[in-house]
C-alpha cells in the first residue's frame, strides 16, 4: 500500500514546484488542500491523447514520456518529463482534447 503525504507534507511539495514556490503560506496551504496527489506505476497512463483536457499535471517523483502514435502504432514526437516538469496546461487553458499520451516510465508521483 502506498503511503499518502500528510497535509504539512504536500504543502512542503507544493512549495518545491517552481510556478508555486514565491507564493505566501496562506496560498501554499490553499493549492495544497485543493491539490490532488497521485502515484502512477511504471507503464500506467496518466492521460491519453484525445481525452478532454482535466488538470494541468506537475510531476513531483519519477519519469514520464509524452508522445503521439503515427498511423501504424509506432510512437512519435517522444519528449521526455522529468520531476519538476508540468504538462496539460494549454488543453487546461484552450478547453481542446489532450494531443499527446502521457505515460509513466518509472513509479511517478504527480499533483
Amino acid at each position: 500500500m502506498l503511503k499518502v503525504p500528510s497535509f504539512l507534507q504536500r504543502c512542503a511539495i507544493v512549495k518545491k514546484i517552481p510556478i508555486f514556490s514565491a507564493l505566501n503560506w496562506f496560498r501554499i496551504q490553499s493549492i495544497a488542500r485543493d491539490g490532488e496527489m497521485v502515484r502512477y506505476k511504471k507503464g500506467d497512463f496518466v492521460s491519453m491523447k484525445g481525452n478532454p483536457p482535466d488538470y494541468v499535471f506537475f510531476l513531483i517523483s519519477g519519469r514520464l514520456q509524452s508522445y503521439a502514435l503515427d498511423s501504424d502504432g509506432h510512437k512519435e514526437d517522444i519528449e521526455f518529463i522529468h520531476r519538476g516538469m508540468f504538462f496539460g496546461i494549454i488543453s487546461a487553458l484552450t478547453g481542446e482534447e489532450h494531443s499527446q499520451t502521457f505515460e509513466a516510465i518509472n513509479d511517478s508521483m504527480i499533483f
